[in-house]
């Protein structure tokens, strides 16, 4: 008797916790001097075509699974990015987690990200030309703590806004434990 009141006391109270956002197939388009500025975030040289295919991070996958209904698969996706620099056109697409459906609704609208990237870049799968263009690895850095090392946004004077984070971490993942490394996340506000 006591633990169906326990339910009940549940049920009708505001029980929640941390929720994972939702995957949504998306596709953003930027032309002229927004694509140039969208470019130096990424840390992109604009003279030159990019054609990045990058493999997103394993709970983003699965995210994505759930939306297609597929959710034993295994398989790894990837976001593309494009940029023609005759027309000036560039583009984000793939899957990407929408945050406003999620438990942290301070970041940008929507997002995606990569998977524990080595610092030699062994595992990059397409991130590597984003890092590079920052100036990542940084041979004269000694270990610092784990977290954010750049913090980049181009807002401009209207929406779309483009964030690139890039955090340094050491890896948790068995196959590289305590080796460090890099993430990097991606955000678009509309």
């Amino acid at each position: 008797m006591v633990s169906f009141a326990i339910i009940l006391w549940m049920v009708g109270s505001n029980v929640s916790g941390a929720r994972f956002p939702n995957s949504v197939p998306k596709s953003v388009t930027v032309k002229g001097e927004t694509a140039l500025a969208w470019l130096k975030v990424l840390g992109l040289e604009p003279k030159a075509p990019h054609q990045l295919s990058l493999a997103l991070h394993n709970n983003e996958v699965h995210a994505r699974n759930i939306r297609t209904g597929n959710e034993a698969s295994t398989t790894s996706i990837s976001n593309q990015i494009s940029w023609d620099p005759l027309t000036q056109t560039l583009t984000l697409s793939g899957d990407w987690l929408n945050q406003r459906t999620g438990s942290f609704r301070d970041l940008p609208h929507y997002t995606f990200g990569s998977g524990f990237i080595a610092s030699d870049f062994t595992n990059a799968l397409g991130w590597g030309e984003i890092l590079k263009g920052h100036g990542f690895p940084r041979a004269e850095e000694p270990r610092p703590k784990d977290g954010a090392v750049l913090d980049k946004t181009f807002s401009g004077s209207s929406k779309p806004r483009l964030t690139v984070i890039i955090y340094r971490m050491e890896s948790y993942e068995e196959a590289n434990k305590g080796k460090p490394g890099y993430m990097v996340s991606i955000g678009i506000d509309e």
